[in-house]
């Protein structure tokens, strides 16, 4: 007679691994807390208040997706938003206030896997999260627009009328 048992338990599914990088502390403490007690699946790996830890942080630990406060970001500056995930791995998730996800350049929306709305219900992050966790994009209307409209050239870009000369005869 044996006294333990030949089933073995169903695997843990691994956390998803979340570093969160925001400039005011109590951000930061808000989103540890709604993520912390919404999934148990999700693990916030760190936080950080600046963007030099933030890239530190993302290429020591390559995480699952980086919350990345836009007002961090050098205004939404792509190259520098790029050189933040540079990884393949790591999906980004941009956090912004209305004001804020105007003024961002297409090509930081192209980056991105998703973008929240501060103002936003908190089941949103989460819904987000989950959804590009599963290969999805998290953007609102309003960022898909913008994604889709093409932007006009520079002006240098543009054609510059055919020079035509008078002849005066």
């Amino acid at each position: 007679m044996t006294t333990g048992s030949n089933r073995s338990l169903p695997e843990k599914a691994p956390k998803t691994r979340v570093i969160l990088v925001a400039n005011q502390p109590i951000t930061l403490l808000g989103l540890e807390t709604l993520l912390h007690g919404e999934l148990c699946e999700i693990q916030v790996i760190a936080k950080t208040d600046n963007i030099i830890d933030a890239k530190r942080l993302v290429d020591q630990t390559a995480p699952d997706i980086l919350l990345l406060d836009i007002a961090l970001s050098g205004g939404g500056d792509v190259d520098f938003i790029s050189l933040i995930v540079s990884n393949r791995r790591t999906r980004l998730l941009l956090l912004c206030d209305h004001r804020e996800a105007q003024l961002l350049a297409p090509d930081v929306l192209k980056i991105a896997s998703g973008l929240v709305h501060k103002e936003d219900p908190a089941h949103y992050f989460i819904d987000a999260i989950q959804d590009i966790l599963g290969g999805k994009l998290w953007f609102d209307r309003r960022a898909n627009k913008r994604l889709r409209t093409p932007f006009p050239a520079p002006i240098a870009a543009q054609a510059a009328p055919p020079n035509r000369r008078h002849s005066s005869t």
